[in-house]
């Protein structure tokens, strides 16, 4: 293995710059929505991922970095503030065996001798000590790579070893599995801010569900979270979101009503709203403006809280893909554990 010197990349408040072709793996279409799955390996933990990629046949390129983002949608909560930490990491890249030929021997899968591309490390960045604001999330931890040309011939891997300060904070990074028939994820952005209560920002992000065979139903759900206590609360939802303000009211207004529906908040201020809509492709993708309102005395103007506003679309289920994943949850162990999954990552 050829080594390169040592690389220190702090990320806490630097941009990601890209100046070349930018790839979405394991499939383009993850590009705008959320894998079905989340992996701690690397972030989390000391540990070491390995994941071999054919779908990207056919398309050499010179790779000169690799993004990863955080899971976008736990069930509804916001993705969990992550302290500032630090992260030792080598990565190698090579050639590969298909991942019918992979074994759980991660030097077995290398067809040509890896080069070592990154040694040093990194800081997780500033905005993971903030909510996740939407799904898919931003590929907003990238790491500069010693450019390696690909051929574009077979298939290749990457081999990340890293070595965590801290482990008390779960980085759950987005990653996806082949041709996942029960169900895929919504995506939304959340539009400005909601009003403060006092449990929090009253905020709302999607949590919904395209459900798979034998199913085949759409559920539309939005999670309210850091609202009133136990009060009484509307689910607003449109199709245009011109997010005009109004005297008296703690946040602008987002979407032009076109249905709405009631509910109350539990003790901690939470709530779920949901609809089910048998499956009708017309439905992917087709953008809904959304909002919460619930009534609250704290509030100095109008007793009601407001949400931020959502902008929320249903997604297809999963694509199917060729890229394969070994883990070990320690660092520089020969041996893992094989998986038909993927972590969902960038190449530039």
């Amino acid at each position: 293995m050829r080594y390169l010197p040592t690389l220190v990349l702090l990320l806490a408040v630097q941009p990601i710059s890209v100046t070349t072709t930018q790839i979405v793996s394991p499939h383009p279409q993850f590009a705008f929505q959320e894998g079905d799955l989340s992996t701690p390996y690397l972030f989390t933990r000391s540990s070491r991922l390995q994941q071999i990629h054919e779908d990207l046949n056919g398309t050499p390129m010179l790779i000169s970095g690799i993004a990863f983002r955080r899971d976008g949608i736990l069930n509804g909560d916001p993705h969990p503030a992550v302290a500032p930490k630090t992260i030792t990491l080598s990565v190698s890249m090579a050639g590969a065996v298909p991942c019918a030929q992979a074994t759980a021997t991660f030097a077995s899968n290398a067809t040509s001798t890896p080069t070592l591309v990154f040694q040093g490390t990194i800081s997780t960045p500033a905005s993971w000590q903030l909510p996740a604001r939407e799904a898919p999330a931003p590929f907003d931890v990238r790491i500069p790579l010693v450019p390696w040309p690909w051929t574009g011939q077979g298939a290749f891997l990457w081999d990340a070893d890293a070595s965590a300060t801290s482990t008390a904070d779960r980085v759950s990074v987005d990653s996806a599995q082949p041709s996942f028939p029960l169900f895929a994820w919504c995506s939304y952005t959340m539009r400005g801010f909601g009003c403060t209560t006092p449990n929090g920002e009253f905020s709302l992000r999607g949590s919904g569900q395209t459900l798979g065979a034998p199913i085949q139903q759409l559920t539309v759900r939005a999670s309210a979270r850091g609202g009133p206590a136990s009060a009484p609360a509307a689910w607003v939802i449109g199709f245009v979101a011109p997010g005009g303000s109004l005297p008296g009211l703690c946040a602008p207004v987002w979407p032009v009503p076109a249905v709405s529906a009631g509910g109350t908040t539990d003790a901690a201020g939470s709530w779920d709203p949901l609809f089910q809509v048998p499956y009708n492709p017309a439905w992917l993708a087709l953008p809904l403006e959304m909002q919460a309102a619930a009534a609250d005395a704290s509030q100095p103007g109008l007793p009601v809280a407001l949400t931020n506003g959502l902008t929320y679309a249903a997604q297809p289920l999963g694509p199917a893909f060729s890229v394969c994943t070994v883990q070990s949850s320690t660092s520089g162990s020969p041996t893992g554990t094989l998986l038909q999954r993927a972590a969902v990552v960038r190449f530039d």
